[in-house]
C-alpha cells in the first residue's frame, strides 16, 4: 500500500464506510439453527464456486449437443430441431452468468451489500445477464413443453403428424417461442433499473502540521480509526476493492457503487410488480409444471396403449401365420 500522509500528536479522524441502505444479515433461526448456518456458509463460501462449475459443464455439455444436432443430416427430424433449440437455450443461459458469478461472487465487494459493483460496465452486464437469462430459462421451458406435446401427438396420431409437424413448422414455432418468452420478460425490465449508492460520502477531519511524510500501513475495515491523520497530497486507501481518498481539505471521500433495486416506475406503480410476479408464476412456472406433467401422464398411457396394440397384432399374426401353415 502505498499511501503518503503525515501524523501529529493531537488529532484524531475516524473513518465510517458503512454504506446507505446496507441489508443486515437476519437474525438466525431459533428453530433450525444449523440450516441458517449452512445458509450464511453456502451462500458466503461455496455458491458462487459450485454456480461457475455448473455453468461451465453446461457451456461444454450444450456445445457439443449443438454440435451433433446441428449437423445437416441431423436437422431433417422436427425432434432434432426442437432439441437444438433446447441446447442453444440452455447455452445462452448459462453463458451470460459465467462472467457474472465471477465479479459479483468471486471478486464481491466485501463491505456493500450484493449485488454490488463500482464498475458501471459490470452492472450494466448483470442487468443484461438477468434478463437474458430469464428469457433463455423461459424459451427452454416452452421448447420443452413442445418437444413433449410432439411426442404425444407422434404416439397418439402416427400415420397423420408426421406430415404435419414438419421440421421447418417445428423450427417456426421454436422462434415463436423466444419472441414469446421476449415479451414475457417486459414488465420485468420495468420493475428494476441500475442504481448509483453512496455510502458516507465525505467525513470532515482535522488536519494540521504538514511536515514529515508516513506512509499508512494498515488494514482498512468499517469503522476503522486512523488516528493523528495529516497529509501535504491527496491519497487513497484501498482495502479489497474499496477505495477511500484522503484529502488536503480535511474530508475522506469514500467512492460510490451500483447495484440493482426496483425502479421508480414500480415505487409509483405497485400494480406492475403483481403483474410481472403473475405473469412469471404463471408462465415460468405454475402452467409449464401442469402442463409437462399432464403431457408426461399422457405420453407413458399413450405408449402403453401402443405397446398393447402391437401385443395384439403380434398375436394375430401368430394365429394366421399358424392357420395357413394348417392348411
Amino acid at each position: 500500500m502505498d499511501d503518503s500522509s503525515n501524523f501529529t500528536a493531537d488529532n484524531q479522524t475516524e473513518i465510517s464506510t458503512e454504506p446507505e441502505n446496507q441489508v443486515l444479515s437476519e437474525e438466525p433461526c431459533p428453530i433450525f439453527p444449523l440450516l441458517q448456518k449452512f445458509h450464511e456458509y453456502y451462500g458466503t463460501y461455496l455458491h458462487g464456486y459450485l454456480s461457475l462449475a455448473i455453468c461451465i459443464f453446461g457451456v461444454l455439455a450444450n456445445v457439443a449437443n449443438i454440435v451433433v444436432l446441428t449437423r445437416r443430416q441431423m436437422q431433417t427430424s422436427a425432434t432434432n430441431i426442437i432439441l437444438s433449440k433446447i441446447a442453444i437455450a440452455n447455452l445462452l443461459t448459462v453463458i451470460v452468468c459465467i462472467p457474472v458469478y465471477i465479479h459479483f461472487y468471486l471478486q464481491k465487494l466485501a463491505t456493500y451489500p450484493p449485488p454490488a459493483t463500482r464498475s458501471f460496465v459490470w452492472i450494466m452486464l448483470l442487468w443484461i445477464q438477468i434478463s437474458t437469462a430469464i428469457i433463455c430459462h423461459t424459451a427452454s421451458v416452452w421448447l420443452t413443453i413442445q418437444l413433449a406435446l410432439f411426442r404425444y401427438m407422434i404416439i397418439s396420431l402416427p400415420l397423420h403428424v408426421p406430415k404435419i409437424f414438419t421440421p421447418r413448422l417445428a423450427a417456426k414455432v421454436a422462434y415463436g417461442i423466444f419472441v414469446f418468452s421476449v415479451v414475457l420478460i417486459v414488465p420485468n425490465i420495468f420493475c428494476y433499473c441500475i442504481a448509483e449508492k453512496s455510502t458516507d460520502e465525505t467525513i470532515n477531519a482535522t488536519l494540521s502540521d504538514f511536515t514529515n511524510d508516513t506512509e499508512i500501513n494498515t488494514d482498512f475495515t468499517n469503522d476503522t480509526e486512523i488516528n493523528n491523520i495529516t497529509a501535504e497530497n491527496d491519497f487513497s486507501i484501498t482495502h479489497n476493492v474499496l477505495e477511500v481518498h484522503v484529502k488536503t481539505n480535511g474530508t475522506f471521500e469514500i467512492d460510490n457503487y451500483y447495484t440493482v433495486e426496483e425502479s421508480i416506475i414500480l415505487q409509483n406503480f405497485p400494480l406492475l410488480g403483481n403483474i410481472n410476479y403473475w405473469i412469471q408464476a404463471i408462465f415460468i412456472r405454475i402452467l409449464p409444471s401442469i402442463l409437462l406433467t399432464t403431457l408426461t401422464i399422457l405420453l407413458v398411457w399413450e405408449m402403453q396403449k401402443a405397446s398393447k396394440r402391437r401385443m395384439k397384432l403380434k398375436s394375430a399374426g401368430k394365429r394366421d401365420s399358424s392357420h395357413r401353415g394348417r392348411h
